[in-house]
């Protein structure tokens, strides 16, 4: 060897130091990146050369830069916001919802009930007095008012939650279409054993994470290896990749294959499909599991029932069930206190000087014109008729017993033998003799 030759070998070590140098500084300048891996060089000595018989050494080398990844923990931690972003979701949209019924507090939906159930009870002690029919008519107008206004705003939670399964969508879509370009990039750049993308895989592994909180999706890295060197870090070193949601590829190694939505006029909501490399359709709705869409899924619902016209599913569905079967057992109830309160025959008071030609607005000033309804119902509280009364300030006694009593098809359903004027009889008298 000559002098140059030993020259070198202490160069090799100084240009050594200056990647090891480069990349701690790059390390340090990264250290509150978003999502950055530490990396480490990798050096191995040079291979000896025989001089006079002996071996001896020609410096040290750089075989490649590596980044500190472990592929279990990171699968871990995937898994885990899956569940988180699930969780969260959901439990935002639920305490939006619990809103609604603010029933531990003084007000809300039992409340009202409570205050509607005291005004039938203070009625039904003091049925004549002006005062309580006044008091009960209003506390039925908010309790029906708050009933109305929660349906509404369920409505809207439903609808809201439908809307926003497509911006999930297309953000899975985006995803998606990235990790497919950067494994492309990253095929290109390592043609090598030695050669490493680690920036492009540390970018690929935060669209993994940023997927993992919108859906329960699987990537497949076929080629995992071991390297004891860096305590025991398993990592992802091949090139062959795969991204599936429920078993549905949607990136094969460069090659992207997208969510698509279909939006149902009728139902007026979002179904997921999947478009494989067989041009076959596929409905998915009702196979995506975890993370937002998952949720949103669970909370809006995944099968529509197009003959009821509501979602057969869904937590959300769940309660706006709940509220009409809570509205219809009320108005069965209190159809039935009308049903059991109910005469064969009333007359009304004595009304001096009313003939039947006297125009009722003449006769009382406090008559106003509007409309009033005569509904008939059945001894199990069932609404089997209704008839409209117009009252303006032509309307006589006369008048109104004929708009009664006219033959008209008040249900139309085409029956002539089902209407009011088939089930009562109302007439008016005046007695000549006392006026």
């Amino acid at each position: 060897m000559g002098i140059f030759s030993t020259l070198q070998t202490g160069v090799s070590g100084l240009k050594a130091s200056e990647l090891q140098i480069a990349t701690a500084g790059n390390n340090i300048s990264n250290a509150n990146s978003t999502f950055y891996t530490r990396q480490r060089v990798v050096q191995t000595t040079n291979i000896a050369v025989n001089s006079n018989g002996v071996q001896v050494g020609t410096g040290t080398k750089v075989e490649t830069i590596k980044r500190l990844h472990d592929e279990y923990s990171y699968s871990k931690l995937k898994n885990a916001t899956t569940q988180l972003e699930y969780t969260k979701y959901m439990g935002t949209i639920l305490e939006e919802i619990s809103q609604r019924f603010p029933d531990i507090q003084e007000t809300g939906i039992l409340k009202d009930y409570e205050n509607y159930m005291q005004k039938w009870n203070a009625f039904a002690s003091n049925p004549n007095e002006t005062a309580t029919k006044i008091d009960l008519v209003e506390t039925s107008k908010t309790f029906t008012q708050s009933l109305n206004n929660t349906f509404a705003t369920l409505d809207k939670i439903q609808k809201q939650v439908n809307d926003q399964i497509k911006l999930t969508v297309d953000e899975i879509n985006s995803i998606g279409e990235e990790i497919a370009s950067l494994n492309k990039k990253i095929e290109q750049q390592e043609i090598l054993d030695t050669d490493n993308a680690n920036e492009l895989r540390d970018r690929r592994d935060e669209l993994e994470l940023r997927m993992s909180k919108l859906v329960g999706a699987v990537a497949s890295k076929i080629q995992i290896t071991q390297d004891s060197t860096f305590d025991s870090t398993m990592t992802d070193s091949g090139h062959r990749y795969n991204l599936s949601i429920e078993g549905f590829s949607i990136v094969d190694g460069s090659t992207f294959h997208p969510l698509t939505l279909e939006f149902d006029n009728k139902d007026q909501a979002y179904h997921i499909q999947y478009v494989g490399s067989d041009e076959r359709v596929r409905d998915i709705t009702s196979k995506i599991t975890g993370g937002q869409l998952g949720a949103q899924l669970d909370l809006r619902g995944r099968y529509y029932n197009k003959t009821e016209g509501k979602f057969e599913d869904g937590k959300i569905q769940g309660y706006i069930d709940s509220l009409n079967t809570f509205a219809k057992s009320v108005i069965t109830q209190t159809n039935n206190i009308y049903a059991s309160s109910a005469k064969n025959s009333m007359s009304s008071d004595y009304f001096e000087g009313l003939t039947a030609n006297t125009a009722l607005q003449n006769f009382d000033k406090n008559i106003q014109s509007g409309t009033f309804d005569i509904v008939i119902y059945d001894e199990n509280g069932t609404k089997v008729g209704t008839k409209t009364i117009e009252v303006n300030e032509r309307s006589t006694p006369a008048s109104i017993i004929a708009a009664i009593m006219s033959n008209t098809d008040d249900n139309n359903n085409n029956n002539s033998q089902d209407d009011i004027d088939d089930y009562i009889n109302a007439n008016f008298s005046y007695d000549n003799a006392t006026g």
